[in-house]
């Protein structure tokens, strides 16, 4: 969603340009002024990778007299927008910024489910000390011990913060 100032009864288009396909918009607006919200979506779907970005997006609004564009008007970039592909909704526990940076950066350039399950569970073997059982789920990538247990826990937790969880796997 972008919000910008325009004057009262100019028809226009908003326009972002990203790096990649996924981060370009265009959406048409009414002519009302004033403070204007206008809502768009990406042209493309993001790439079924997991991933994240760091990017920014130029927008433009190009303004239309009699059905023809009349003008292009430079209205800034916004970002670098920090973008976290997941694999899917993340499910289980409450999402964090921590929590999806982790699984996002763990499991980057995974590209089938089990390739996410396989790189989450080599993050959590190698993010957490085995031990006697007095640390568990997300906890372990903070330090202390766990047991198996509960180092399962901490991989069940982040593949379903992944969106990758069981049901995905039906």
């Amino acid at each position: 969603m972008v919000i910008f100032d325009r004057p009262a009864g100019v028809p226009f288009d908003l326009v972002g340009r990203g790096p990649i396909g996924p981060l370009n918009f265009q959406a048409s607006s009414s002519t009302a002024g004033g403070e204007h919200t206008v809502s768009v979506s990406g042209e493309r779907r993001l790439p079924a990778q997991v991933d994240v970005l760091n990017e920014s997006i130029s927008w433009m609004a190009k303004m239309e007299t009699d059905g023809e564009v009349s003008g292009e008007c430079n209205i800034g970039n916004s970002g670098a927008h920090k973008i976290y592909v997941t694999w899917g909704t993340p499910a289980g526990s409450s999402p964090t910024h921590k929590r999806i940076w982790w699984v996002c950066t763990t499991a980057k350039g995974a590209t089938t489910q089990e390739e996410c399950a396989d790189k989450i569970w080599d993050g959590v073997a190698e993010g957490t000390m085995f031990g006697p059982g007095d640390t568990d789920g997300w906890a372990l990538l903070d330090g202390g011990q766990g047991d198996c247990d509960n180092q399962a826990r901490c991989m069940k937790y982040a593949v379903e913060m992944l969106g990758a969880g069981p049901e995905k796997f039906a």
